[in-house]
């Protein structure tokens, strides 16, 4: 049987059923009489209190009543809105603040029947031995209905009916059995959900890993250990990206020790280039920001890939050849350097413009320093001209403690150049030398380094 009626929804009782999706809170209160029950809704109202209002409202079945009004017996017939707690927040809100009696107080319309003085004049019928409803007038002369039921817990309202026809019908035995219907239906519905989720869990589960599923675990921030797991999940290691990358240049590109252990006992190849010409050593190399790794993460990672075999590439680039080590220099990677040295790799070695480990080490402090230097000058501008001096402060630090951390790999690496032997006295294509670029740059501890190196004639 089919029980919608025309015109059920207005708009003023949709907030209502919307607003009451949740069960009622705490235990309820046994009303003898369908009067016992009317009479407690009106203290709530005029007393503000939602607690007591929830009591004498089944709310569960008057959105059921409402909803069932609209099914037809097909699943199909399964209204599929879902109320919001907030939206329920605000009904309840609006009883304690007695914002809906007044409301109702002056209603227009039907379908609002919380006003206290016409829930008093208002009268009674019964029409099955456990049903009944009551009509309420507002100010206005606009008439509203409440059907109540008697539950194992006494009489409650139950429904919200709009009209007089919908009245009788919802305060019908057979209403009710409707309503249970109707309720089984939406239990089969949301059991089909359920499964149906969990079977999209499961087959998600057992999904094989892509180079994109890895990547996205790493921008999302996964622990190694779980972005670990996702390695041992791929459907095919053989996998690249457009521009070549292999799972082990993504695995580089995060120091990521144990996925590069596992990567390379699984068969990948440490030689493997990207369009690019680029190892996994090579992403290695070219990280621009070292100091965000663990320490010794790059080290680690770097020893793993040579033990396997991988051959230093001599990378075109801009009609420049560069190498690794010179590649690492330029970007204060003390670890990878010192993982070159160590594992005998050539790191005096300049390329055919003459430009060298060291020349490299001190460029990487011109970014560091000219940016420094301009957050000095606002710093200092600031001050004296009422700008925005604290967050002109905030801007000098930073870059001060980049340009210190610069520093500090700078020292490092040309500590560590000048120990494998590249001279400060060999000339690029234009015959600068770094021993002249560090006394240009001005820091101390470098040009000391340099400075216990032994003169020679500058070499082109």
């Amino acid at each position: 049987m089919r029980f919608r009626v025309c015109g059920f929804f207005s708009s003023l009782v949709v907030p209502v059923l919307v607003a009451l999706c949740i069960g009622t809170p705490g235990a309820a209160l046994a009303f003898d009489t369908p009067e016992d029950a009317v009479h407690a809704l009106v203290e709530s109202l005029r007393d503000k209190d939602p607690d007591a209002f929830l009591k004498v409202v089944d709310l569960d079945s008057v959105l059921d009543a409402s909803r069932a009004a609209y099914y037809d017996g097909t699943e199909n017939g399964v209204l599929k809105n879902r109320a919001y707690p907030e939206v329920r927040e605000e009904f309840l809100d609006s009883i304690a603040s007695g914002t809906r009696a007044a409301l109702c107080k002056d209603a227009r319309a039907s379908g609002c029947p919380w006003y206290p003085k016409g829930l008093e004049a208002g009268k009674i019928t019964k029409t099955e031995e456990n049903s009944a409803y009551i009509a309420v007038d507002s100010e206005e002369d606009i008439r509203s209905w409440l059907v109540l039921f008697k539950t194992d817990d006494g009489w409650k309202v139950s429904a919200l009916p709009l009209s007089l026809k919908e009245a009788k019908i919802f305060a019908s035995d057979e209403f009710r059995k409707h309503i249970a219907a109707y309720r089984d239906a939406i239990a089969r519905r949301d059991q089909a959900y359920l499964d149906e989720q969990e079977q999209k869990r499961i087959a998600e589960e057992n999904r094989p890993r892509t180079w994109d599923d890895i990547w996205k675990a790493y921008n999302e921030n996964k622990t190694e250990s779980e972005i670990l797991a996702l390695y041992k999940r791929v459907g095919s290691l053989d996998e690249r990206t457009r521009n070549g990358s292999t799972f082990l240049h993504l695995a580089a590109q995060h120091a990521h020790v144990e996925a590069i252990d596992w990567l390379l006992k699984a068969g990948l190849d440490p030689n493997a280039k990207d369009e690019g010409e680029r190892t996994a050593l090579w992403v290695l190399a070219e990280d621009r920001e070292p100091y965000k790794k663990a320490p010794g993460r790059i080290y680690d990672s770097a020893v793993l890939l040579l033990d396997a075999g991988t051959k230093p590439v001599d990378r075109d680039w801009n009609y420049q050849d560069i190498f690794e080590h010179t590649e690492a220099a330029g970007q204060g990677n003390t670890e990878l350097l010192k993982a070159l040295h160590d594992k005998g790799f050539d790191i005096t070695r300049a390329a055919r413009n003459g430009v060298n480990g060291l020349h490299m080490a001190l460029r990487s402090l011109y970014n560091p320093t000219q940016t420094a230097r301009l957050a000095e000058e606002r710093f200092t501008e600031a001050r004296e001209r009422g700008g925005n001096v604290e967050a002109a402060r905030k801007l000098h630090d930073a870059a001060q403690a980049d340009l210190n951390r610069a520093r500090a790999a700078a020292v490092t690496n040309v500590r560590l150049l000048l120990k494998a032997g590249v001279s400060p006295d060999q000339g690029d294509e234009a015959g600068y030398t770094s021993r002249r670029m560090a006394e240009n740059g001005k820091v101390a501890e470098i040009q000391a380094l340099m400075e216990a190196v032994p003169r020679k004639e500058e070499t082109p």
